[in-house]
């Protein structure tokens, strides 16, 4: 599902990444660990599709990614490819319902209402979805950042510290929601984390 070959970044000449190779089968799950500026973030930013490698190849669900034209990278991404982020990104003037259903329409997809509301009843925020994203907590909005990255059952499923605001409660919670629809989608996980509680969970590991 997620296959990556000789990837390099380099930001000048300063700093130069030389990532080792990737693969994750559809419904399995790989963590990438690493220090502080080992560049897991920019890994995880050039299998989002991001960024551009300076050198390598990168396939989703079968698809080499460096050959697609720009113009056509967002659509890709939106259809195939579920991000979440560390710090989540909103549209504040919307309530939760409304920035969930923007994921189907950047997608090309019909508003989805049914996946919206199991989502929600999944990761607990049911009472939430007429609220507006600034009424919500810092970990109020990391689980609908993560049901945001479900909406459109991608293919792939990258995660960026998913639970570093979650109780442990949640974060069991999280965790399961990611495994379910990894195996129930045939989808991918990668996970960028420094969370022991998810390092102990799932041994498939990357340390960069």
């Amino acid at each position: 599902m997620l296959e990556t070959d000789s990837l390099e970044f380099h930001y000048g000449e300063a700093a130069r990444f030389v990532f080792p190779d990737v693969r994750c089968a559809s419904g399995e799950t790989l963590l990438i660990l690493g220090n502080s500026g080992s560049g897991k973030t920019t890994l995880l930013n050039l299998m989002a599709l991001l960024l551009t490698p300076a050198r390598g190849e990168i396939r989703i669900n079968g698809t080499g990614t460096t050959a697609l034209p720009l113009s056509q990278l967002p659509g890709f991404r939106a259809r195939n490819i579920g991000l979440v982020f560390q710090k989540p990104y909103f549209v504040n003037a919307l309530n939760v319902r409304d920035n969930l259903l923007m994921a189907n329409y950047f997608a090309g997809n019909p508003p989805d209402k049914a996946r919206v509301n199991h989502l929600a009843e999944s990761l607990g925020f049911s009472a939430l979805l007429d609220k507006r994203i600034t009424e919500l907590s810092g970990g109020e909005q990391q689980r609908v950042g993560i049901a945001r990255a479900l909406m459109n059952s991608a293919k792939l499923i990258l995660a960026d510290e998913p639970t570093s605001a979650l109780d442990d409660l949640n974060c069991g919670r999280v965790a399961d929601l990611l495994e379910a629809q990894a195996r129930e989608y045939g989808a991918a996980l990668v996970i960028v984390t420094h969370d022991q509680r998810l390092k102990s969970r799932f041994p498939s590991q990357i340390s960069l």
